[in-house]
């Protein structure tokens, strides 16, 4: 039962960190909210299959908590993408990445690139400046 608390607690520390290395920060968008909400429902009703205790509440909040810290730590670091992959972060390196486009909305921008499969960041649009900069010092191909 202990180890229904301590790894997603680990798991929630190490997105957290990697949210903190992150340079350019993915924004907090309606579809993000959308994933948060259908895995709150998914996870209150496994909880309300249990039995209802204050331990499976906590049990409950902590694995919620560490899904939302995996969809968080998205961005641009230093070393490549951070992407959602399950609940821990995945970093795609610069190395495996080709081309990068650019999609402008209204208040953000979609990036899209491909290394193993098609991954789609969204970042706000006061960053788009600082991510072509740095991505040109990256030696990538924007399209």
């Amino acid at each position: 039962m202990i180890f229904l608390i301590i790894i997603p607690s680990i798991i929630s520390i190490f997105n957290l960190y990697k949210r903190l290395t992150c340079k350019i920060k993915v924004k907090f968008t309606k579809f993000t909210l959308l994933h948060l909400l259908v895995v709150f429902i998914f996870l209150f009703y496994i909880l309300n299959i249990l039995t209802k205790t204050t331990i499976n509440y906590l049990i409950f909040l902590i694995w919620y908590f560490s899904f939302f810290t995996s969809l968080i730590a998205c961005g641009i670091t230093k070393e490549g993408f951070l992407y959602p992959f399950y609940l821990i972060s995945k970093l795609y390196k610069f190395e495996k990445v080709k081309i990068v486009d650019f999609k402008k909305n209204k208040k953000t921008f979609l990036i899209t690139f491909k290394a193993i499969r098609e991954i789609r960041l969204e970042f706000d649009i006061k960053d788009l400046e600082n991510v072509k900069k740095f991505l040109k010092t990256k030696n990538i191909k924007l399209k």
